[in-house]
C-alpha cells in the first residue's frame, strides 16, 4: 500500500507484515493529489500539485519503487508564450523555467532549463549553492529563427534585475550569455534598474534591451558583447526619461522604434543611433506590438484605446477609441497583418479588422489573457492566462471551416455567458450546444433574405452539385479509360464444339460489333421517344406552384441524374422546361441553378433549337422572355459586383 500527503512524501507499506518499508521524501514538489495502481502490472501513477504525472515501477529488491516515466509541465502560472516555428510553442513560467511543447505530438515536450547567473554544473564545480545562482522568473521572451542553427535565438528578461539571458531552441538549453551593461554594476543609482522591454532583430544577430531607467542597449547575440547605446538626452545618457514599454525593429534593420511609459514614441536610425522622429500620445502606454509584414505598430494606452501607427510614414493611421473598458494586457497581430488581437483584465479577447477598423469577434475567458502568439501560418493562437499553468490553443475557424461569415460587431459586444461553461475536469472552457443554435439562427436569417422581393439569392448548394453540369460530358470523356478492358488470352475450360463425321470441331465465336449494336439502339430510340417521370410531371404542371415544385424535385437530384433528365427531354417537353425556368428566374431564387440548367439545356439540344420550323413560335417567345429576364437581373448585379471589386482592390492597395 502507498500513502501520500501534502508534503510530497510517499510511504510504502507491507500489509502482510504490517510495517513501513520505506519513504520517498521528494516524490513531488508539493502535495500529492492522486495515486493509482495499474491492474496486473507492477506500475503506479501519481499526480501532484506541481503539475507532474509520474509512473513508478516496483522492481527493486527491497520493495521500493523507482521512477520510470515523468510527464510534467510548469509548476507555477505562466508569464509568456511564443510560437517558434510551425508547431512548436515556447512558454515561460513563474517557476523560472522555459519549456517547449509540440502542438501536434504530446510526446514532444522538453524543458530548456531554469535561468541562473551560471549553469548548475558550473555552480557545483565552484561548490556554490544551486539556489544562490538562480534568477527570478522569466516575464517576457523574444524569439528569432534566422540564426537558430548557429547560436542562441531566444532572449528573456526577468521580473527582477537588468540581466537578460539567452537560450537555444536547437540545443534545448540555457545559453551561455548574460547580457548586462557595466553601468548597472558601477553606478549605485542604477542598482534597482530592471529590464522592461526587449526585441530580437530579424537577422538574428542583435538583441535590443530597454530598461526601467530609460536606457536602450544593443548586444550581439553570438558573442554577448555590448555594441551600441541609443541616447536621446545627452545629460542623462538615456533614450527616454521614463521606463521603456516596448522596442521594435524593422525587418531590414534600418529603423528602431521605442516607446516609454509617459506616452512618447521615438523613431531611431539603427545604424547611427540618431533620433529621426517622435510621436506623443495623450495617455500613458501600457502595451506595444509591431507587425513586420505591413510595418504597422499597435500601441495600447491607459484609457483603453488602441492606436495604429504607420512606421514608414511615422504617423497615426487608425485610432480605435475605447476599445476596452478595462486595462489592456496583451496585443498580437495576425501573420498577414489584417487582424489585431487585444486582451483586457475583464477576460475579453477582441479581434479587430484593421482595414475597416471594426470589431469582428470577441472571446470571453474566465481568467484574463496576459500573453498570446499566432502560429506562422495563422491557423492557431496560443494564449496564457492569469494564474493558469497551461497553454491554451485556439483554432482559427476561418481556415478550418467553410462558410464563415465575418461581420462587424458592436463595440460593446460581449458574448453570452450561456455559451460558456466550466469544464468539469479543470479550468478549461467548453463551447456548448448554443453555438449550434447560433448557426441555426444564421441559416434562418439567410432563409428570410430569400423571401425579400427584388433580391437575387443563391440556392446554397455546394458548387459540385451544379457548376460542372454543362461540362459533364467533357469530364466523362476525359475520365474514360484509354483502352477497354482486355479479355484473358487463355481459353475457357470448356470450349463449345459440335460433332462431325470425322469427330468434332470447335464452334466459331462471332465477334461483337459494338458500333452496329449502338446504331440499332439509336434507331429504336428515334422511333419511340421515352418520357421520364420528370418529363411527365413537367407536362402535368399547369400552375406556377406546380412548376416550382417540379423544379425543387430536379434541384435535389444528383448531378448525373439532372444531366440524364435534361438529355432525355423529348421535343414536345421543351416549352414546359423553359416555362419552368422562366417561372423560377422571375422570383430571383436559385439564380445559379437556373443558369446551370439553362446552359446545359441549350448545349445538349442546340441542334434542335437552331432549326426553324413552322409552329416554333412558342419556343421562340419563351427564349426571348428568358433573355429579357436574364438582362433585367444580371445587369444590376454585374454593375454591383464590378463596383465591389474596384473598392476591394483600392482598399487592398491603398495605404492604411
Amino acid at each position: 500500500m502507498i500513502s501520500a500527503g501534502d508534503t510530497g512524501r510517499m510511504a510504502v507499506w507491507d500489509l502482510n507484515e504490517r510495517r513501513l518499508i520505506g519513504q520517498l521524501p521528494l516524490a513531488h514538489h508539493g502535495s500529492i493529489t492522486a495515486l493509482y495502481f495499474l491492474a496486473g502490472e507492477p506500475l503506479m501513477v501519481s499526480s501532484g500539485a506541481d503539475n507532474t504525472l509520474k509512473t513508478w515501477i516496483f522492481d527493486m529488491g527491497d520493495g521500493m519503487p523507482r521512477q520510470l516515466v515523468i510527464l510534467e509541465g510548469h509548476s507555477l502560472p505562466l508569464t509568456d508564450v511564443k510560437f517558434n516555428g510551425r508547431d512548436c510553442v515556447l512558454s515561460a513560467s513563474l517557476d523560472g523555467s522555459l519549456r517547449s511543447f509540440s502542438i501536434t505530438r504530446d510526446t514532444q515536450r522538453q524543458k530548456l532549463g531554469n535561468a541562473g547567473t551560471m549553469s548548475r554544473a558550473k555552480a557545483k564545480k565552484k561548490k556554490l549553492d544551486v539556489k544562490s545562482v538562480e534568477m527570478s522568473a522569466v516575464c517576457e521572451m523574444a524569439v528569432g529563427s534566422a540564426r537558430e542553427a548557429a547560436w542562441d535565438n531566444v532572449a528573456c528578461r526577468h521580473l527582477e534585475g537588468p540581466i537578460v539571458t539567452t537560450w537555444s531552441t536547437r540545443k534545448q538549453s540555457l545559453g551561455k550569455h548574460r547580457l548586462l551593461h557595466k553601468r548597472f554594476n558601477e553606478d549605485a543609482l542604477l542598482s534597482m534598474a530592471k529590464a522592461s522591454a526587449l526585441a530580437v532583430s530579424a537577422c538574428g544577430n542583435f538583441v535590443l534591451v530597454g530598461y526601467s531607467t530609460g536606457h536602450i542597449d544593443c548586444y550581439n547575440v553570438q558573442s554577448g558583447i555590448h555594441r551600441k547605446t541609443f541616447i536621446g538626452n545627452e545629460k542623462t545618457q538615456t533614450a527616454h526619461s521614463s521606463p521603456i514599454r516596448g522596442i521594435a525593429l524593422d525587418p531590414l534593420n534600418k529603423q528602431m522604434i521605442s516607446c516609454e511609459e509617459n506616452g512618447i514614441i521615438r523613431f531611431w536610425n539603427f545604424s547611427t543611433c540618431k533620433r529621426m522622429a517622435e510621436i506623443r500620445v495623450p495617455s500613458s502606454i501600457v502595451r506595444f506590438r509591431m507587425c513586420s509584414s505591413n510595418s504597422l505598430l499597435a500601441v495600447a494606452v491607459q484609457n483603453g484605446s488602441i492606436g495604429i501607427v504607420d512606421v514608414l510614414c511615422r504617423r497615426t493611421a487608425r485610432i480605435i477609441s475605447d476599445a476596452h473598458k478595462a486595462l489592456i494586457t496583451a496585443l498580437e497581430f495576425s501573420r498577414d497583418g489584417r487582424w489585431l488581437l487585444s486582451a483586457d483584465e475583464d477576460g475579453l479577447i477582441k479581434i479587430w479588422d484593421l482595414i475597416t477598423s471594426s470589431l469582428i469577434d470577441v472571446m470571453k475567458c474566465s481568467k484574463y489573457c496576459i500573453a498570446m502568439s499566432f502560429s506562422p501560418a495563422g491557423e492557431y493562437l496560443a494564449t496564457c492566462h492569469d494564474g493558469q499553468k497551461g497553454v491554451f490553443l485556439w483554432a482559427n475557424k476561418a481556415l478550418f471551416t467553410a462558410g464563415i461569415h465575418i461581420k462587424a460587431l458592436p463595440m460593446d459586444y460581449i458574448p453570452s455567458d450561456s455559451l460558456l461553461r466550466k469544464d468539469p475536469s479543470g479550468d478549461g472552457i467548453v463551447l456548448d450546444e448554443g453555438d449550434e443554435d447560433l448557426l441555426a439562427g444564421e441559416e434562418k436569417r439567410e432563409a428570410s433574405v430569400k423571401e425579400v422581393d427584388g433580391l437575387i439569392s443563391l440556392s446554397g448548394l455546394a458548387a459540385p452539385r451544379w457548376a460542372n453540369l454543362p461540362n459533364l460530358d467533357i469530364i466523362r470523356a476525359r475520365n474514360k479509360p484509354i483502352e477497354p478492358p482486355k479479355k484473358p488470352k487463355s481459353a475457357p475450360f470448356f470450349l463449345p464444339s459440335t460433332s462431325t463425321l470425322e469427330g468434332f470441331e470447335f464452334e466459331k465465336v462471332e465477334t461483337d460489333d459494338g458500333q452496329q449494336r449502338e446504331k440499332a439502339i439509336m434507331a429504336k430510340r428515334s422511333v419511340l421517344e421515352t418520357e421520364s417521370s420528370f418529363a411527365i410531371g413537367l407536362m402535368k404542371a399547369s400552375t406556377e406552384e406546380e412548376l416550382k415544385s417540379t423544379f425543387e424535385s430536379l434541384k435535389w437530384m444528383n448531378i448525373s441524374s439532372i444531366d440524364f433528365q435534361i438529355r432525355a427531354l423529348p421535343r414536345k417537353v421543351f416549352p414546359f422546361f423553359l416555362r419552368m425556368l422562366l417561372t423560377v428566374i422571375r422570383t430571383g431564387r436559385d439564380f445559379e441553378l437556373v443558369q446551370s440548367y439553362l446552359a446545359t439545356f441549350l448545349k445538349i439540344h442546340r441542334a434542335i433549337l437552331w432549326v426553324s420550323e413552322d409552329g416554333d413560335t412558342e419556343l421562340t417567345n419563351l427564349l426571348e422572355e428568358l433573355l429579357k429576364e436574364e438582362k433585367r437581373l444580371w445587369i444590376p448585379l454585374d454593375a454591383l459586383v464590378a463596383e465591389n471589386v474596384a473598392v476591394i482592390q483600392w482598399t487592398k492597395s491603398a495605404l492604411i
